[in-house]
Parts: C-alpha cells; structure tokens; sequence
C-alpha cells in the first residue's frame, strides 16, 4: 500500500510537480470548449454571427449591435481573465515581455486564422501547429543570430519599440449611446394611421433629399412610393426604418413618434424592410438567415427555426434551407430578404426595389407573394420603378421629385397627372 501511494504521488506531481497544472489547465480548456459550443448555438451567438456578417442588415432585424459587441467583450475578457490567472500561478511570477510581446499577440491571432474562424475546435489546432514551427524557427533563427554576432562582433539586441505597441490602439473608437430626448404624446388625428409622416426634410450638405414629404399609411393598406432616381424614395425609407433621423418633421407609428429611434427599436416596435441592394448574410445558410430575425420575438432557437421553415415553405425556399446565402441567385435573394422581414413578425413590411432586375416571370411571382402577403393583413409600403407591379398592387401612390412630393392618390389617376407624366413616366408611357 504504501508503495502505491508513492507511486500515486509520483503520478500527481507528473514532471516536477506540475501535474496539477495540467488538469486544472485540461478542465478550463474543456470548459471553455463546452461555454462556446453553447453560445454558438444560442440566441446570442446568431447574433453575433449577424453582425459579424452585416451591420445594418443586424440593426433592421432587431439586434442592439452595441450591446451585442459588449456581451462578446464581457464573455472574452472574462475567459481571459480566469486563463490569466491560471497562466500568473504556473509561472509563479509575470513580466511584460512575457505577456505583451508582440509574438504572444501574434500567436494568438494566428491560431484561429490557421484552424478556422467561426470552428470551436480549430483555434486548438491552429495553436499547435504554428507553435511548433515557432519554435523550430527560433531554433534556427537564434543559431543564425549567433553566427552573425560572432562573425560581426556584435550582440544583436531584438528589442521591439514600445510605440509600436501604444500606435496599435490608436484605432479604437469609443462608441457612445444616442442621446433621445422625450417624445411629444402623438395627436390624435395620427392614431386613425399606422404610419403617419408629417413634413419631413432632410439636407445632405448641399443637396436637399427630402423637402417637407407628407404621406399616411392606413393598416392593411399597400401604398406605393414611385419617382426617378434621386427623387428621395430610399432616403424616406432610411428614415422611417431607422437609418438617419430627419432634419425637420416627424415620423409616428402606430400613434407613436419614432423619428430619432435606433433601427433595432423601430424593428421592434413592428416595421421591418428590405434593403435596395440585397444585403444577406451570405456566410450563412437560407435557414439561418430567416432564424435571425425570427430571434427578435422567439428567444428559443427551436422556436425560431420552426417559424423560419414556415416562411421558407411560403415563399418557395423551403429546399434551398441549408444552402449558404451567397449561392442563391437574385431572385432568390430577393425573397430571402422578404422571408427575412418577415420572421420579426410586423406590422408594416418597407420593401425598397424589391423587383428591381427581375424578369417579367420573376416579377409576376413576386406580385403574386406581396398580393397574398397584403391579403392576409400586412400592411406594405413599397418603393418601385416597374409601373406594372405598382398599378397592380398599390392602393395609393406617393410621387417624388428632386424630394417634394408631386402627386398623391389612387394609382389610376396618379398616373395621368400632368406632372407626373412629365417629369417620370413620359408621354410615351400612353
């Protein structure tokens, strides 16, 4: 028994007394393993995937992109810390150089880089390989470096300038929380509107996007916002979403002003959109582009992607769910962003181009989704150049040129108005 025992001991103090080190540093590795393997399957880690690929596209879903980036440096500098500790006692003792040195920061990024971003195994993998050739190159390096003293006479001292270290961090921005001031209660001629804006302006420097645009939106309603490039229909839209806030005017939905509001909250508050340019998350697959915004009102990821498969399943991308993003053809792309709004569950879709490049068979399809979407009570407020899907859908009709608005009614007699003909559609259009 006794010699047991000693052998027991000779097995704990494993290599000079370090072979507590060695489990206690396996149980942190394992545990670090097992805490990310949960936070990427979590609500938060499709979050940080989304911003990671889009940042406005994350902000239009819903996700507080500020307080996203703080819970990852919250969690990371906490996991830091405890391997901090755990690297301070095994050494006994820490020096700058030992920590700080400019090689320990470049092993650290190179170890995900070789394994794999986004993998929870492959930073492991990325930091043995590099390390053994680190060392195998210091092996080689430092007998160069001896030959050369000696041929030379000199001691080579590889000291790093420590203003290399202070100019790395010159780039950090702090990022501050916008200031709102307390919103006016709305009157009450804007409660019979789902979306009511009033007068907005907005001013580029030189340019006047927006000059005093009034428009209401009933709910159910599907109006349409048409006008030449340049005319302000996307700036309107980026106000209403969110994006930039107006000069003068206000913005009310649902009898509550939200001009000035982050998109997160707008997105929140029931109106999300599409974007002119299509801006996926292309790195991730259909599924997970619509299980994003199918977060914002099902915090449990099973929930999420149960709805999620429902819009696929509507808008026809049902087979194409674990396909990535960016292999997805226009079209598809396009209904990928309608199925992405769709998962925030609103009240009121904002649709920018969303037929823009398609074909006359691809439009039509595209007429028949929003024709149903509309009939099913969803509120629609689209912005659009084919004239044909416009006569088709819309209910009401806003035009805009070089930012005012020129006419405003029923699609038939918006288009025979004599400036509208003028400065738009063109004589050739009848």
């Amino acid at each position: 028994m006794p010699y047991q025992a000693q052998r027991l001991g000779e097995w704990w103090n494993l290599q000079g007394g370090q072979g507590l080190f060695y489990y206690v540093g396996l149980s942190l590795a394992v545990g670090a393993a097992v805490l990310i393997a949960w936070l990427k399957g979590s609500r938060l880690g499709y979050q940080w995937r989304a911003v990671r690929e889009d940042q406005q596209a994350a902000r239009a879903l819903g996700i507080d992109v500020l307080a996203a980036k703080m819970k990852a440096a919250l969690i990371s500098s906490a996991m830091t810390a405890v391997g901090g500790v755990f690297y301070a006692f095994y050494y006994n003792s820490l020096f700058p150089a030992q920590v700080f040195g400019i090689g320990r920061s470049i092993e650290l990024m190179l170890a995900p880089i070789v394994g794999g971003l986004g993998t929870i195994f492959g930073p492991v993998v990325g930091r043995v390989h590099p390390h053994a050739a680190g060392r195998a190159l210091d092996r080689r390096a430092g007998a160069a470096r001896r030959q050369c003293a000696r041929r030379q006479g000199a001691v080579l001292r590889p000291d790093l300038d420590a203003g290399h270290l202070r100019s790395a961090g010159r780039g950090v921005a702090l990022a501050g929380a916008r200031l709102r001031a307390r919103r006016p209660a709305a009157r009450s001629g804007l409660m019979t509107a789902l979306l009511a804006v009033e007068a907005v302006s907005k001013r580029f420097r030189g340019l006047q996007a927006l000059a005093g645009v009034s428009l209401q939106v009933a709910p159910g309603e599907l109006f349409a916002i048409i006008g030449p490039n340049g005319a302000g229909k996307t700036t309107l839209f980026n106000m209403i979403a969110g994006e930039i806030a107006p000069d003068q005017g206000t913005i009310a939905f649902a009898g509550e002003r939200i001009d000035g509001l982050a998109p997160d909250r707008i997105c929140a508050r029931g109106i999300a959109r599409t974007f002119q340019l299509v801006r996926p998350f292309p790195a991730l697959s259909v599924e997970d582009n619509v299980v994003i915004g199918a977060l914002l009102h099902h915090p449990a990821v099973a929930v999420a992607r149960a709805h999620a498969r429902d819009i696929l399943r509507r808008l026809d991308l049902f087979d194409k769910r674990a396909q990535p993003a960016s292999a997805l053809t226009l079209p598809d792309r396009k209904r990928l962003e309608v199925a992405r709004a769709l998962a925030t569950k609103p009240r009121l879709l904002l649709l920018d181009e969303v037929m823009a490049g398609l074909r006359p068979t691809e439009t039509d399809r595209m007429i028949a989704i929003l024709r149903e979407l509309n009939a099913q009570g969803l509120t629609i407020l689209l912005t659009e150049h084919v004239m044909r899907a416009v006569m088709a859908l819309a209910t009401r009709v806003l035009v805009l040129h070089h930012g005012a608005a020129i006419a405003q009614g029923p699609p038939q007699a918006v288009v025979r108005d004599p400036a509208v003909v003028h400065s738009y559609l063109g004589a050739e259009a009848f």
